[in-house]
């Protein structure tokens, strides 16, 4: 084999290589983002939490100071805590919420 083949062989391999390295690595990146949502501030957590629905379930995924905090700001968006659950595991209890009901005259 001549020089010019055995240059050009390892050039193939080595582009071959270096492609399938980066395309591991961006899988890598891409797919450890997936599935975990970005962080939202308070405000946001709020908001789409109690957006209107009859009842609400907190899960520990609070992004407030405090269950007081939690508490309060429900209680201002129409919401009242009914039942608290401690899970096992879980750094902050479970809080479960109905909507107010407002009387109409």
């Amino acid at each position: 084999m001549s020089l010019s083949v055995l240059v050009f062989i390892f050039l193939v391999v080595g582009v071959a290589l270096i492609g399938g390295i980066a395309a591991i690595a961006f899988w890598f990146a891409t797919s450890s983002r997936r599935g975990r949502p970005a962080k939202e501030t308070p405000e946001q957590y709020l908001a789409r939490t109690f957006d209107g629905r009859p009842h609400v379930v907190t899960y520990g995924d609070i992004p407030l100071p405090s269950q007081e905090a939690v508490v309060g700001e429900a209680y201002a968006r129409g919401y009242q805590l009914v039942q608290v659950a401690t899970v096992e595991g879980q750094p902050q209890p479970t809080l479960y919420f109905e909507r107010i009901q407002t009387q109409s005259a």
